[in-house]
């Protein structure tokens, strides 16, 4: 049915001495069948789910390197994320207590979301490498629209944790301790 067709309901006249049963189980049929085409409709022009292993790609994720023997070391780390885990993983703790949109929480269907450590790993590798978002969708089971949420809801995160200590032009001070650390 189009917008432009509005189905047309045989509403009975009620009484006011009088309302049987009937005509109050008529007017529920007749709701409840508006109510199911709405529900129809909606359904039609409702984006498509795609089922993401979130599961299996955490747990591939803590396997190469977060668990006690990883598949990967500190160095290979370093390499990739351009920092230590030591690092990332004090980034990804303070971030979660932070800002409850990096805890993972199962959505109305009960389906949980990516962890925190996910998040912070697929935005970390988009800045490290500058890839789009788009490049996610395999080996981190990531949409592009959550790839770019992990981003700016990343970089919101960090401007305020971090700002004004870090993200800031550089005082004499500031520079006399980097040439100081240099000549070290």
């Amino acid at each position: 049915m189009s917008d432009d067709e509005l189905p047309v309901y045989i509403i009975p006249k009620f009484s006011s001495s009088s309302s049987s049963s009937s005509d109050f189980q008529f007017l529920a049929s007749v709701a409840l069948a508006a109510l199911e085409e709405d529900t129809a409709s909606s359904f039609a022009h409702s984006r498509r789910y795609i089922w993401r292993d979130r599961h299996s790609a955490h747990e591939r994720l803590m396997n190469m390197y977060f668990v006690d023997e990883p598949m990967f070391e500190d160095d290979v780390f370093r390499t990739r994320y351009r920092m230590s885990r030591r690092l990332f993983l004090k980034i990804v703790e303070d971030i979660t207590v932070a800002f409850p949109w990096f805890r993972s929480s199962a959505n109305a269907a009960g389906i949980r979301g990516f962890s925190a450590i996910q998040k912070c790993k697929c935005t970390l590798r988009q800045l490290a490498y500058d890839n789009l978002a788009d490049n996610y969708s395999e080996g981190l089971s990531f949409s592009t629209r959550t790839a770019h949420e992990c981003l700016d809801n990343f970089c919101i995160a960090i401007k305020y944790l971090y700002g004004e200590e870090y993200l800031h032009s550089p005082t004499s001070h500031d520079v006399e301790h980097l040439y100081e650390a240099h000549e070290a």
